[in-house]
């Protein structure tokens, strides 16, 4: 088994914790394979193994959450999500204009953050509150996703801890109710990255070209300021379906938008550098930290955003 599975053989003798009950949000759960889905699922599994394995050397950040009581009553509500937005933002002290790294926002406030290679299109991110260590993880893609792209799925999978918690699994069996949580953790995505006052003041048109000025200060994306002036009526639904098309005849759909190279996307430190003093202080060596997570040495690299070879010596 360890051979054709690529796993060491110490994988198959350690103690499983248990499983979380509460349900995962997953992005594109409707076209995502179920296979990509169970892949991502393992591997969230094995992040909460890292963590209790870090949690015995290190205090990891107290949790500094609001939360907002779910109602489907707020379902379409723009005040509601105009409120749940702001009030993050006042929460964590973040000052009126450009979202500052997303990332860091959550790390800093206790919520565990790792990227995957999920290899799925459409999976972009997912996240689950854990029960068993009563916090929030939150698993983003490393496939293709652009900064900007990244930006607003660490910010949606924030809504998802902060207003969806508790909503029961089979509710989001429900492909409506699915649709409509998912719709409303974009919109309250889309307030947090570009909230009305500043947003609006910076832009100086709502066209292609003048979303595109401010794509950088911003970190948002082009579709993105398309999507928030339709939902603060800058824009009409005809203004809305020209924007689509002329976004689709520059090829940006396909090929993605101007800047998307330049961009650096934001990144995880916190799980990296504890394991980075783990091994400079003396504390456990390379071969120790592999013994006792025995998983595929490359996936635990890879969801410690460590540098290929800080575990293995293989580069």
């Amino acid at each position: 088994f360890a051979s054709i599975l690529k796993v060491p053989y110490d994988y198959f003798f350690r103690p499983l914790g248990t499983k979380d009950d509460r349900p995962i949000f997953w992005r594109a759960r409707l076209s995502a394979p179920p296979i990509a889905r169970d892949r991502a699922e393992v591997r969230l599994e094995w992040m909460k193994e890292i963590v209790d394995y870090l949690a015995s050397y290190f205090d990891l950040p107290s949790l500094n959450l609001p939360r907002f009581e779910f109602s489907e009553d707020n379902f379409g509500s723009s005040d509601f999500v105009e409120r749940v937005a702001r009030e993050i933002r006042e929460f964590w002290d973040i000052r009126p204009g450009p979202m500052p790294d997303t990332i860091e926002q959550l790390e800093t406030n206790g919520v565990l953050v790792s990227r995957i290679h999920v290899r799925a299109d459409k999976l972009d991110a997912f996240s689950q509150w854990s029960d068993r260590f009563n916090v929030p993880f939150v698993m983003l893609s490393r496939d293709k996703a652009s900064a900007c792209r990244q930006r607003f799925d660490v910010l949606h999978e924030l809504v998802h801890i902060t207003c969806h918690a508790d909503v029961p699994q089979k509710r989001l069996n429900d492909r409506a109710f699915y649709k409509a949580i998912e719709k409303q953790a974009d919109q309250i995505a889309s307030a947090l990255l570009m909230p009305e006052a500043e947003f609006v003041g910076e832009l100086y048109a709502p066209s292609l070209d003048g979303f595109l000025t401010l794509k950088e200060r911003w970190g948002a994306s082009v579709a993105a300021m398309i999507m928030r002036s339709k939902q603060l009526d800058l824009i009409d639904d005809d203004d809305a379906r020209r924007l689509w098309i002329n976004y689709n005849r520059r090829g940006w759909r396909s090929n993605g938008e101007p800047l998307d190279g330049k961009l650096e996307k934001e990144e995880p430190h916190l799980i990296r550098r504890s394991f980075e003093l783990l091994i400079e202080e003396g504390v456990q060596s390379a071969s120790q930290i592999v013994k006792a997570l025995p998983f595929p040495t490359s996936d635990l690299e890879e969801l410690a955003d460590l540098e290929q070879g800080t575990l293995s010596g293989v580069t």
